[in-house]
């Protein structure tokens, strides 16, 4: 088979998220994981933070976004792991896109969220 196990005791992996060498997946067991996909796949971090499973991911060069079940929308600093902007929603959040202007989250509805302020995570935010 062409295909090998990376990593088995994750839980139920919902998303992945690949791009300039790493790998995020969100899981079922509330948490992100970040990969390295130039060092034989080795973890460089667990993101811990939602309450409830991980349904979508997605990340640029410095950012990560995720959303889950909880109802929320957390943006992480790629680099250190940290969550600097919290993002309470309505619903459960199945689904995430961005780029520099706006971040579209996808449950129920399609929510559109003014991300322009979103330049570097040295100012932690929180929406309401």
């Amino acid at each position: 088979s062409a295909a090998s196990d990376v990593y088995k005791r994750q839980g139920f992996i919902h998303c992945i998220k690949y791009g300039n060498g790493t790998v995020v997946t969100g899981s079922r067991d509330t948490t992100i994981r970040i990969w390295d996909a130039r060092k034989n796949f080795k973890t460089r971090a667990l993101l811990l933070g939602h309450r409830n499973s991980v349904c979508s991911i997605q990340h640029d060069d410095w950012k990560i976004v995720s959303g889950s079940k909880d109802s929320d929308i957390r943006v992480w600093d790629l680099s250190t792991g940290n969550c600097f902007c919290r993002i309470p929603t309505a619903e459960p959040v199945y689904a995430l896109a961005f780029d520099t202007q706006r971040l579209f989250a996808g449950s129920i509805l399609l929510k559109l969220f003014d991300f322009s302020y979103i330049k570097t995570s040295q100012f932690p935010c929180s929406i309401s």
